[in-house]
């Protein structure tokens, strides 16, 4: 269970730590970016505004899923939506990939997604228990 536990803090931390993102200057964010492949971001005002706020929306979304796996018993219904939200973002993702022909590097983000919610559900249920 504390394994479990600590998985899950380290994937909340690495969502907290997106909120850096949000600060950063476009250049920096886009050759982080291109350490990953060859897309980068658009240098265009609605790009920016959308991918700054999923930024700032992982950065609360790892705190939810801090205090949630702290007190799993009083905030179960929240495991149960967070780990639902990252099962249907890995389907999602794994769908999106494949209709528009993504490069490999992609489909990290289906695994972490659905590795994440599987692990948030069944943390979920062994406490309730």
């Amino acid at each position: 269970m504390k394994a479990m536990q600590t998985i899950i803090y380290v994937f909340a931390i690495l969502f907290v730590a997106a909120a850096a993102f949000v600060f950063l200057p476009w250049s920096a964010l886009n050759g982080f970016m291109s350490w990953f492949g060859p897309a980068t971001f658009p240098d265009n005002p609605l790009v920016q505004y959308t991918v700054r706020n999923f930024f700032l929306v992982m950065f609360w979304f790892g705190l939810l899923i801090i205090v949630a796996a702290r007190e799993p018993k009083t905030h179960g219904n929240v495991l149960l939506m967070l780990g639902g939200t990252c099962v249907s973002a890995a389907v999602l993702c794994l769908a999106l990939g494949l209709l528009l022909a993504l490069p490999p590097y992609f489909y990290g983000d289906v695994i972490s997604a659905g590795v994440l919610g599987v692990i948030l559900l069944v943390y979920r249920a062994k406490t309730a228990a």
